[in-house]
């Protein structure tokens, strides 16, 4: 493949199999295979027929050498560049050679001849599947592609789609993966808005990702002036959108105060409500320890994607050891003021609330309060009712006190009674053990196991992780159908109603990451 010309004769650009040309149905250059011509001005070149003239004691090997090096894979990496001292061979190599030009068509040169020498070049991977473009950014070696191939529509098969064409070949090698690279990211986006490219799933793709990469410097590189201003107002919006859940969740999870759950009330605090509290104070401590300081960091935003990762990580495998999924919230049963109700998919007889806990109108008022749709399973697994002994009704009743060992083995029962109201034994091998749920195990057997009624105690530990999960649902749900998100370093939960700056009136929206998808 000849791409530059001079007096003498040039070195081949590179090399590739003519099995590739022909197979890229490429009219243009299947009928340079066979019909070959030298552009004006070109030097006349040794006919591919013409015998060796190389001396009789010179080996064959050097023939062979030229060969391989010169010649292309049919894998990723077809394209190999030609050495000078490969170049100028003391003859042709042996078997049937094809030469083809793709000359600079301007008079100039410069800059522009070398985008299009390069653009060629970048065609030629794109045919033999190579792995790699080149370009000084991805979006000029993608736009420059898309412009050629529609400037020279020979360049490929009159049938082939020349959008889907690239967008395979982008999707293949994964130059849509631009996880943590702003400038693919905006590269990505530019390109995936082009008239006459508008490539919905790549400019999703990429839109999420810068978002999430705005403050890391997206607003500097190069890319950032190749797209539209209706673009960068989305990610502007969108960028800020994130930046308020963020804060909000922050207020919550700085020391895991949800004690606006609960009605005011000048009535002493139930044990169900010592119990919220305690485990409120236990887990400030336990995270403390985990990170050094509770919050891990003193920035504006210390909610990470990864702190996010894991808080979610913790919490949904200790809703998972602890929910009852049995109960769920019913919007069919009536009852005077309130739609939904706790009811049992099984048909057992259940009671969700009691004189001392009314846990259905907290939870309900809790997700009202704050706009939260209701977790399906809003029901923890429960140990038996053990109430603490109620004092003696007369000052005459005499009732011998317990003994260390019948308080000791009550205590146990009681323990063993939490360790029963789990999922442990339904979920086997699916059980995720985490070090939070070792250690809430722990605490939740030695909290003043003696004195309270676990079943009451079990019931506002509950409470507090409903409010926790209800929270972490609002940041911890990526945008879905992102082909790409392990290991990204941001956020990837943007609003994406109407982001699609050329989507007609009525198309169907982009899927958002809704705070339901995290159940």
């Amino acid at each position: 493949m000849y791409m530059r010309g001079s007096r003498t004769k040039p070195p081949p650009s590179f090399r590739i199999s003519s099995r590739i040309v022909e197979a890229s149905g490429s009219r243009m250059f299947i009928d340079q295979l066979y019909n070959a011509s030298e552009p004006d001005g070109w030097p006349t070149f040794v006919p591919n027929n013409r015998p060796s003239t190389a001396p009789k004691n010179e080996s064959n090997d050097d023939y062979d050498d030229y060969n391989n090096g010169m010649s292309l894979s049919e894998g990723p990496d077809a394209i190999r560049p030609v050495s000078a001292a490969q170049s100028f061979a003391p003859a042709v190599p042996n078997g049937v050679m094809h030469e083809l030009y793709v000359p600079w068509p301007g008079a100039e040169t410069g800059i522009h001849s070398t985008i299009w020498h390069i653009t060629t070049r970048n065609f030629f991977a794109v045919i033999a599947n190579g792995s790699a473009l080149v370009g000084t950014t991805l979006h000029e070696a993608m736009y420059k592609l898309f412009e050629r191939v529609n400037m020279f529509p020979n360049y490929l098969d009159e049938k082939t789609d020349k959008v889907r064409w690239i967008t395979n070949y982008i999707m293949r090698h994964k130059f849509d993966d631009v996880r943590n690279n702003p400038s693919y990211a905006a590269s990505l986006l530019a390109f995936s808005e082009t008239p006459g490219v508008r490539w919905r799933e790549g400019y999703v793709e990429a839109f999420v990702h810068c978002v999430g990469m705005l403050n890391m410097g997206l607003r500097t590189i190069p890319e950032w002036k190749f797209l539209t201003s209706q673009t960068k107002m989305f990610m502007e919006s969108a960028h800020l959108e994130i930046e308020d859940r963020l804060h909000r969740a922050q207020r919550w999870l700085l020391n895991f105060d949800f004690t606006a759950m609960w009605p005011t009330s000048s009535a002493p605090h139930s044990t169900a409500r010592g119990c919220f509290d305690r485990l409120r104070k236990w887990l400030c401590k336990y995270y403390e320890n985990a990170f050094l300081h509770w919050p891990p960091s003193n920035d504006a935003t210390w909610l990470t994607r990864d702190m996010v990762v894991r808080l979610k990580s913790d919490f949904h495998s200790l809703y998972d050891y602890l929910v009852d999924r049995d109960i769920m919230f019913d919007g069919t049963q009536y009852r005077p003021g309130q739609k939904w109700v706790m009811s049992s998919k099984s048909g057992q007889s259940f009671r969700a609330d009691t004189y001392e806990l009314p846990l259905t109108d907290i939870l309900l008022g809790f997700d009202k309060n704050n706009g939260f749709p209701h977790i399906p399973h809003p029901y923890c697994l429960t140990p038996p009712a053990s109430p603490a002994q109620s004092k003696p009704k007369s000052s005459f009743t005499l009732k011998k006190p317990s003994s260390p060992t019948d308080i000791l083995a009550s205590s146990r029962r009681k323990a063993l009674s939490y360790a029963e109201a789990s999922n442990v034994y339904t979920l086997r091998d699916q059980f995720v053990h985490t070090e939070l749920i070792a250690n809430y195990i722990r605490f939740e057997q030695s909290d003043l196991i003696e004195s309270v009624d676990p079943f009451e105690a079990r019931r506002g530990r509950w409470m507090l992780i409903y409010g926790i999960l209800q929270v972490l649902a609002t940041i911890s749900v990526d945008s879905p159908k992102l082909r790409y998100k392990e290991g990204a370093q941001y956020h990837l939960s943007p609003m994406m109603k109407g982001v699609v700056p050329w989507a007609e009136e009525g198309s169907p929206p982009e899927p958002e990451a809704e705070h339901t998808r995290s159940y």
